[in-house]
C-alpha cells in the first residue's frame, strides 16, 4: 500500500478504529468499521506490514 497509510488505533470484538491517509499528510481522517472489513480492504490492496 504506497499510496496510503493505516495506522489501528483500537481493535475491540467486532470493530476497529483506525486512521487513513497519504504518506506525510497533516491530518489523518479517522474510521471506524468492521474487523471482516479491514481484513478485505488490506488482502485487496496487498498491503504490507512495516
Amino acid at each position: 500500500m504506497a499510496e496510503a497509510d493505516l495506522l489501528v488505533t483500537s481493535v475491540g470484538k467486532l470493530m476497529v478504529n483506525y486512521k487513513l491517509g497519504k504518506p506525510g499528510a497533516a491530518r489523518l481522517h479517522t474510521s471506524i468499521s468492521g474487523i471482516k472489513a479491514i481484513e478485505k480492504y488490506l488482502k485487496a490492496h496487498k498491503a504490507v506490514l512495516a
